[in-house]
């Protein structure tokens, strides 16, 4: 009823209206005071109402359709004119109506644009995006929005906004398209000044990494120009006055970088080489990395460094890395390191040698004082004549050297201590070269110059005619080595004074001489010479380069350990194909020296001990027999028979009581028998189960006043020690038992020995 009011209010208006204008007109008043009493004038009445009525609805309804028309005109320009697109879409996504702004953003007039396919105007991208976006606006869950791309060359690319809702009853889309091109190109920009900003904070913090590393670094590109690097790389090509990017191409480079890393380290030409080389390779990408280390001449002198190159995996590959490290410390302490690790090997072939000679010696030490004992067993001989006397003298003279050198290969293993004496050079140089010229060949020429002034110097003479005779025949050895196995060896003999210490050798071995005088040989040859890294080695113990089983490698070697236990310096110079020159230089001998030494060598004969017991006092008595000899009972104990054969012939032809043992146990049990006199004790000290020395200790445990000498090969300070104090009188050299060992026993007093009673125990 409420609603009927409401909707007939313009009606009951209309009609008021009507009526009113009715009853306005004059015409019409007498017509209806004619009417008025009848049904007709009612009628008339009310048609009249209704014309007028009509009209005035025909004349709202005419100015309604104009406004809206009107109203429709400006929404349609509205709609046209508007700074964004809107337009409507089937399901399909085909285009049924849009404005002019969709036309212009699409790029087509608008007359094209009903009937097109929205998909068609964006890139393969976008289709897949706007296909998503369709999908989720035809489920109907409100507006969905996107952001696609058009397909066009035109640069830069237009990106739109699409912004869609369904209509309610699903037939078609509603859609507005906004350009966010701007928008895009602006944030693009903000992200490209904040990813600039970040990059340059983040360089400036490598920068300062890189500037806080101990080695230097660049990076280059694929065309070898450098696009970082450290302050460390900088300052070392400010050394050499380069800059980078503007150098002079060196050595070949064919790049600024290798042509900068080349002025500005100098290196030798053949590091360079190298370098140069794994550079280019790792810029053109032929290698992914490269290490060497290189010598480099650089402000501060010579330096070695650890040059190392790397490219970058990943979308820089095109650039790479050079990284660069001074290991001149550690270069160095490794070359010290393999310096002391050639010494201690050497030092052990050294201690294996004098281990060998340790062993070759006690045996040929037996030998030898087998040979030396038969010697003055024949000279005693009865009959002999001159020419056997001869022959005897030639043997021992030999067995004399062969003691020698026996000697001199245990000094030189420091087995044993030195005994040096003050000699003339020049007369054993003179004497060793009379020996050299009988074994080598007429071919090889053999001249001795000798200045008259050479000082005299200390050593043994055997040693220093060893030294000559191992240069000598290595002089020969080079020479036959030449096709025509003839040429010539000098032998020089002078004083070298030296005013301040001078380091000497830059080949082979080499050494520092004090300032003063010395006395100087030089050896030189006309053989094939030795080339640098032979020349290097040619000290060294086993070094040969001879074929196998033609030589020990031990000649110079043994030449070099004599030189440097004399206190002096050997030092070897050679040219291929010219010859060789090795010169060694001894310190001169104080001029008092000579006269005390030849006094001590007149009264040494034996090596006294000095122990609790004493020594043996005696006075040789050039070999006549001692008038109680047949009252000296002497135990003579080693495990060698020739020994005991020798030494028994000997003491019992002097007229001495002599009991020997071979074997250690049983001299032991006769020492620990009461009944048994001994009057002296000879035992030799390398024998198996019991040495020398555990004799002599039981001997002192057992018969203190018992003297007890103890023969042996091998004389070091340790066994003086021991010897000492086991309470040892007298240490022999095994090669001297029988020359020194006599004259002791005829020059023997045991002060307060009862005759013909025990020693040193009750009856």
């Amino acid at each position: 009823m409420h609603d009927h009011f409401e909707f007939s209010k313009p009606f009951d208006r209309l009609r008021k209206h009507a009526e009113a204008t009715l009853a306005s007109r004059p015409a019409d008043r007498a017509v209806r005071s004619a009417l008025e009493q009848t049904d007709a004038v009612a009628l008339v009445h009310e048609l009249q109402v209704s014309r007028i009525e009509l009209e005035m609805q025909n004349a709202q309804l005419f100015e309604s359709r104009r406004a809206l028309e009107e109203s429709l005109d400006r929404y349609r320009e509205l709609y046209q004119q508007a700074p964004v697109g809107y337009l409507s879409l089937t399901p399909s996504g085909t285009v049924i109506i849009g404005n002019s702004r969709c036309a212009d953003l699409l790029r087509i007039p608008d007359e094209r644009l009903p009937g097109t396919r929205l998909a068609s105007f964006l890139d393969d991208d976008s289709k897949a995006d706007f296909a998503r976006f369709m999908v989720q606006v035809l489920a109907g869950d409100g507006p969905q929005q996107t952001d696609v791309r058009l397909k066009s060359p035109a640069e830069p690319p237009m990106f739109l906004s699409l912004q869609g809702v369904r209509e309610a009853d699903g037939t078609e889309c509603r859609l507005v398209m906004i350009d966010v091109t701007a928008v895009r190109a602006a944030a693009h920009a903000e992200q490209i000044a904040q990813q600039a900003a970040f990059d340059r904070d983040r360089l400036q913090l490598v920068q300062s990494v890189l500037d806080g590393l101990p080695f230097q670094v660049c990076l280059a590109d694929a065309d070898g120009n450098v696009l970082v690097s450290n302050t460390t790389w900088a300052a070392q090509l400010r050394e050499s006055e380069c800059r980078l990017g503007d150098v002079p191409p060196a050595y070949g480079c064919r790049s600024p970088l290798c042509s900068a890393w080349a002025t500005a380290m100098r290196p030798t030409p053949t590091d360079a080489e190298r370098a140069i080389i794994a550079i280019e390779q790792l810029r053109t990408g032929l290698v992914k990395e490269f290490r060497m280390e290189f010598t480099a001449d650089v402000a501060r002198g010579p330096r070695r460094f650890r040059l190392r190159g790397n490219r970058l995996a990943g979308s820089n590959d095109e650039r790479f890395i050079l990284t660069q490290l001074d290991i001149t410390a550690q270069y160095e302490s490794e070359q010290a390191e393999a310096r002391l690790s050639d010494q201690l090997h050497e030092s052990q072939k050294l201690e294996a040698l004098g281990v060998l000679a340790g062993g070759i010696a006690h045996d040929f030490n037996n030998v030898l004082g087998a040979i030396l004992g038969n010697v003055s067993l024949a000279r005693q001989a009865p009959g002999g004549g001159e020419a056997l006397d001869a022959s005897l003298g030639e043997i021992e003279r030999a067995g004399r050297r062969a003691a020698d050198m026996v000697q001199g290969i245990l000094t030189f293993s420091r087995r044993q201590p030195l005994q040096l004496t003050t000699l003339p050079l020049g007369d054993v140089i003179r004497e060793a070269a009379r020996l050299v010229r009988v074994s080598i060949p007429a071919g090889v020429s053999i001249e001795t110059v000798i200045a008259p002034d050479t000082p005299p110097i200390r050593g043994q003479a055997t040693q220093l005619q060893q030294v000559l005779v191992n240069l000598c025949t290595n002089a020969w050895m080079a020479i036959a080595a030449r096709p025509q196995r003839n040429g010539a060896i000098t032998i020089m003999v002078d004083t070298c004074d030296v005013a301040v210490d001078t380091r000497l050798g830059d080949n082979g071995a080499t050494g520092t001489l004090a300032a003063g005088s010395y006395a100087r040989c030089t050896v030189r040859d006309t053989g094939i010479g030795m080339d640098t890294a032979t020349l290097g080695h040619v000290f060294e113990p086993f070094f040969t380069t001879r074929d196998v089983g033609e030589g020990t490698g031990l000649g110079l070697s043994v030449v070099h350990g004599i030189i440097a236990s004399l206190d002096g310096v050997i030092t070897a110079e050679s040219t291929p194909g010219v010859g060789s020159c090795f010169s060694f230089y001894l310190p001169a001998a104080p001029a008092a020296e000579e006269a005390v030494e030849q006094a001590v060598e007149m009264a040494a004969s034996t090596m006294p001990v000095t122990s609790n017991r004493g020594a043996l006092a005696y006075t040789p008595i050039n070999g006549q027999p001692a008038a109680d000899h047949e009252q000296t009972s002497v135990m003579l104990l080693d495990d060698e028979p020739s020994i005991l054969s020798v030494m028994t012939r000997l003491l019992r032809g002097r007229g001495f009581q002599l009991t020997t043992f071979s074997d250690p146990e049983h001299a032991i049990a006769a020492l620990q028998d009461p009944t048994r006199r001994f009057d002296v004790l000879v035992t030799d000290q390398n024998m198996p189960k019991h040495s020398g020395i555990d004799v002599a200790r039981i001997a002192a445990a057992t018969r203190p006043e018992l003297p007890v000498v103890v023969v042996t090969g091998l004389f070091t300070e340790e066994l003086r020690d021991l010897a000492a104090q086991a309470g040892v009188q007298e240490l022999i050299s095994k090669p001297d038992l029988a020359t020194k060992f006599v004259p002791l026993l005829d020059s023997l007093h045991v002060a307060n020995r009862p005759r013909g009673g025990t020693h040193g125990m009750a009856s």
